[in-house]
């Protein structure tokens, strides 16, 4: 037997697995995405925190400084997150656009030998 497709089913089902792995992967993509988008997240928050503990030791000029510094940097963490949100959404319909094509073929593999 040749390691070649000899029929269009097996093709069928060589794509459909191909298919498959490529969702798998996705999904993996996506969450390490998301745990390390998540944990820079909490990272900036922490060092805004910080900078703010800073700001009231500092002299008062100083301070409003550090303090406009650390709104504009927290203002800026939350464009980040709000952008980073709307990415890991459009990877999410990806994931779902590739899943619902993986059923698709799943569900036309298992009718195939009926409509013949």
């Amino acid at each position: 037997m040749s390691s070649m497709p000899t029929s269009s089913e097996d093709r069928f089902m060589i794509a459909a697995k191909e298919n498959d792995e490529i969702i798998k992967d996705s999904q993996e993509q996506i969450e390490i995405l998301r745990a390390a988008i998540e944990n820079a997240h909490k990272m900036i928050k922490t060092h805004l925190e910080k900078m703010e503990q800073a700001a009231s030791a500092a002299n008062e000029n100083h301070k409003l400084d550090i303090i406009e510094q650390a709104r504009l940097q927290d203002e800026l963490a939350d464009k980040q997150w709000e952008a980073t949100k709307a990415m890991a959404t459009g990877s999410l319909a990806l994931y779902n656009q590739n899943k619902n094509s993986s059923d698709a073929f799943d569900k036309a593999r298992r009718l195939g030998p009926k409509i013949r």
